[in-house]
């Protein structure tokens, strides 16, 4: 019994995702998600862009790929929740590298995590964890 209720709702909303067209939608909006979210953290940089203008018109999310020394730097030496949001965001990316950022952080639950973001921060992570579907 005990698993058949924490195995049913994950197969009803995997069926309910591919039913509702996830899947063909998810590229796009993952893009649009990812451009968001870069666009909070405003170093346009990290992104492989000269501006955030650059950054707003990329069409390809490899063309606004992270730039892992640009971002390895910006972990050490960026604010706190600046840190754990940028580091969070390479997780979309690069989850290896982004844990061991996160671990030195002391970051060890989304609820943690929240607590040290800003409301905008948690938006964009709410909606890339909305259209992930691998990089």
């Amino acid at each position: 019994m005990w698993s058949e209720l924490t195995h049913a709702p994950v197969q009803s909303v995997i069926t309910g995702t591919r039913e509702s067209g996830w899947y063909r939608k998810a590229p796009a909006r993952f893009l649009v998600a990812w451009k968001a979210a870069a666009l909070v953290l405003g170093v346009p940089e990290l992104f492989h862009c000269d501006s955030l203008e650059q950054l707003k018109a990329a069409v390809d999310r490899e063309a606004i790929r992270p730039d892992h020394e640009a971002f390895a730097r910006y972990v050490e030496r960026a604010s706190y929740g600046d840190r754990l949001y940028a580091a969070s965001l390479y997780s979309f990316y690069n989850s290896l590298q982004a844990d061991l950022w996160l671990e030195r952080l002391g970051w060890f639950s989304p609820g943690v995590l929240c607590l040290h973001l800003s409301p905008a921060q948690i938006a964009a992570l709410s909606e890339l964890m909305r259209w992930h579907y691998g990089w």
